[in-house]
């Protein structure tokens, strides 16, 4: 969700460019902050997407190493817990998100590269 603190972040660079841009038009400064917020929604949609993404990946990385012909024990034995992690479970059969992920048309298929170096890092961490 959107807080206060982001709200206050994005009023504040809009009323800036407003004044620096010399615009007295007022509708133009309410457009610009709605824009602004609205940009702001969508990456929040973006980033949840994108945890559901490295679930989806990590539940398929946990999959492989069971099917090889020799696994090791980590992979016998895999640490299931962000691979059932009921929050992420949550927000994929959220009606709004996937409504939202929809209609701004939010994938990762194309950055698969990202998503296994994100979970690489995550492991590690």
């Amino acid at each position: 969700m959107l807080n206060r603190r982001f709200l206050r972040e994005k009023t504040l660079q809009t009323l800036y460019a407003f004044y620096q841009s010399g615009a007295d038009d007022a509708q133009t400064l309410e457009k610009n902050m709605v824009f602004g917020t609205h940009k702001l929604y969508e990456l929040y949609i973006r980033l949840a997407s994108l945890i559901v993404e490295l679930n989806d990946f990590a539940k398929h990385r946990i999959e492989e190493g069971k099917q090889k012909h020799i696994p090791t024990e980590a992979e016998k034995n895999p640490n299931l817990r962000f691979a059932q992690n009921r929050l992420i479970e949550q927000i994929r059969t959220n009606p709004v998100f996937i409504l939202k992920s929809n209609d701004y048309k939010i994938s990762w298929k194309q950055d698969e590269e990202l998503i296994r170096k994100l979970y690489q890092i995550m492991l590690k961490s």
